[in-house]
């Protein structure tokens, strides 16, 4: 934090932190031991999401070993 952060107006009741004191950035991945490498799986590019609705629209199947590494996952019914 430099000193013209530190002398930014914030309500009093509030603390100054720096941003990887509140969030995890870059979190890990999630290990899938029970998916085998050429499992199919659920895709879902950003062009099947509805910019309307925000709804899924077109999903797409591409097996699991493609998409691990690169893309963000979540599993079926993974709701916080």
């Amino acid at each position: 934090m430099n000193e013209e952060q530190k002398n930014e107006q914030i309500p009093e009741k509030w603390k100054m932190v720096s941003l990887g004191e509140v969030i995890q950035v870059n979190p890990p991945k999630k290990k899938l031991d029970n998916v085998s490498e050429d499992q199919m799986c659920t895709f879902i590019p950003m062009p099947a999401v509805s910019d309307k609705t925000g709804k899924i629209e077109e999903p797409e199947k591409r097996v699991y070993s493609k998409v691990k590494k690169d893309y963000t996952f979540f599993l079926e019914n993974d709701r916080k």
